[in-house]
């Protein structure tokens, strides 16, 4: 690292430092630093006042927005025999590739399929629609965030 870092990151060194701040939120910036440093020691080398300097440099730097929770905005069919296995499509926003859909009182059932704006999952009609009643719909992102709920008939 040249002394040139101690006082301001190259672009390249700031890229990797906001890119792997966003996969350790919770993490300092000097432990992202020291991260980096023991991964690339080539690019990030063992300089104490350059750790100093970095930490605190990227300590005024926000970190990544939070993402939103999911959306949902449709379900389609709405409605299903009780009993019957049914595949339903969720539109919406905001669902990443580790999302679980809720259906009644049965939690984290994973989609057939998924796309950031539309999932599609089988409800089974002896574990999640026996029985006639109204029962909300959710999803659930892989960082936790809920989504609103919609409600889906058994009929």
């Amino acid at each position: 690292m040249s002394d040139e870092f101690a006082f301001a990151p190259t672009e390249a060194q700031k890229t990797a430092m906001i890119a792997m701040k966003a996969l350790m939120p919770t993490a300092h910036w000097s432990h992202v630093y020291n991260h980096l440093r023991s991964s690339y020691p080539e690019d990030f080398t063992d300089n104490d006042h350059d750790v100093y300097v970095v930490a605190n440099h990227y300590a005024g730097v926000p970190g990544p927005p939070p993402t939103e929770a999911p959306t949902i905005t449709a379900l389609n069919p709405a409605t299903g025999l009780a009993g019957a296995d049914i595949t339903v499509a969720i539109a919406g926003t905001g669902f990443d590739g580790g999302a679980t859909v809720n259906v009644g009182v049965a939690h984290s059932l994973v989609p057939t399929s998924s796309a950031p704006t539309d999932l599609t999952v089988l409800f089974s009609g002896t574990a999640h629609i026996a029985y006639p009643g109204v029962l909300p719909v959710s999803v659930q992102n892989s960082d936790g965030q809920m989504s609103n709920a919609l409600d889906f008939t058994v009929t």
